[in-house]
């Protein structure tokens, strides 16, 4: 894996819930299904031909982007970064084979120091005009909204994630898709380690309960010709939590 640096959530202490949703219209089509063997697909159209599987992850993904209060977890090879989230306020914790790395952001001020503890925190004031590392919540929103364009998205069918019933829900990754990554901030795609939009092969989605609750990422590395798997599970919609300042 390469050496990624993973972006943590902006500033401000509070705990805060979850809120609002958009709703879709009725669906006013149903178009065919094509049999193959004993294998069946069905496919819903909506207005503006929208399928249904693509409206189901596009209503998740903005949902999500509302939500104030969350925790996610992200796997890439021996790499694992867990995230706290509220509001502005975020802790992550990169661990890696060798060193952990936490990071507190809250109030305006960044903490950084090794472990999961806060011996030898420092606090350093982030600027206005420094390069700002979008918030996960938002950044998956709108890599998801930039991933399910019309016609390119699949239901695979119910799954289970982390114990709660999901729809997992398969992008495919064309030209025009990566192009269309391409256009949303790196400061959002480096969650998803969709820097290099052109290393992307394949996206998979799942949704629970109308937010997007796992994204994994398949690619393969243009420069060493290694394929890569980024997964990223998203849980805790609306929890208390409160991000607090380490004692330095």
């Amino acid at each position: 894996m390469t050496n990624t640096q993973y972006p943590a959530p902006t500033p401000a202490a509070r705990t805060v819930p979850a809120r609002r949703s958009r709703r879709r219209n009725v669906l006013v089509a149903a178009a065919a299904t094509v049999a193959a063997a004993t294998v069946a697909t069905l496919v819903i159209v909506l207005p503006g031909g929208e399928s249904a599987a693509s409206a189901a992850v596009r209503t998740a993904a903005q949902r999500m982007g509302s939500a104030d209060t969350l925790r996610a977890e992200l796997k890439s090879g021996q790499s694992l970064v867990r995230a706290e989230v509220a509001g502005d306020d975020s802790k992550i914790v990169y661990t890696e084979p060798t060193n952990v790395m936490t990071v507190i952001e809250v109030a305006g001020v960044r903490y950084s120091f090794a472990g999961d503890g806060s011996k030898g925190a420092t606090g350093t004031s982030i600027g206005d005009d420094e390069k700002r590392k979008a918030p996960i919540a938002a950044s998956a929103a709108d890599v998801i909204r930039a991933l399910a364009d019309d016609e390119n998205v699949t239901e695979v069918g119910a799954e289970k994630v982390r114990g709660r019933s999901a729809t997992h829900y398969r992008v495919a990754v064309s030209d025009a898709t990566r192009q269309r990554l391409a256009a949303v901030s790196d400061t959002k795609r480096v969650w998803f380690e969709l820097e290099q939009v052109q290393d992307l092969r394949t996206v998979d989605v799942w949704v629970s309960d109308k937010l997007i609750t796992r994204v994994m990422v398949q690619g393969r590395r243009q420069f060493s010709g290694k394929d890569y798997t980024t997964t990223t599970d998203f849980f805790d919609f609306g929890a208390p939590i409160t991000i607090k300042a380490p004692r330095t």
